[in-house]
């Protein structure tokens, strides 16, 4: 009984392997292959469409983060090299408070994507 399953899958092995290598064979086959390949191309394409936007948004900060980690500081410094230390004072608090204030709604806006 044992070997007549063991010829039974043997032989359905067998059948399966012939029906492969025919169906390989056929234009058919070919062609639904061809185009099954072209519809996960234009699925790959129509995803890295809609995550360019997110893309671009990446892009812009990470280079305001290497601007403001590497080369803001001289810059400033570059800028106000002619501005004589006795001029400069301590902005007002009530300046600074307006600032940070604008700030953190600007902030809340690019978060919420209402900010264009």
């Amino acid at each position: 009984m044992a070997n007549d399953d063991l010829e039974d899958e043997k032989t359905a092995a067998e059948a399966i392997g012939t029906l492969i290598e025919a169906a390989g064979d056929s234009p058919k086959v070919k062609e639904a292959g061809n185009e099954l390949g072209q519809t996960a191309l234009t699925i790959t394409k129509a995803l890295n469409n809609c995550l360019l936007p997110i893309a671009a948004f990446n892009y812009g900060f990470d280079k305001a983060r290497k601007y403001f980690s590497e080369k803001f500081a001289e810059d400033v410094a570059e800028k106000t090299k002619d501005i004589p230390p006795e001029i400069c004072k301590n902005p007002k608090s009530l300046l600074l408070g307006r600032l940070f204030k604008r700030w953190h709604l600007l902030m809340r806006r690019m978060r919420s994507g209402k900010c264009t």
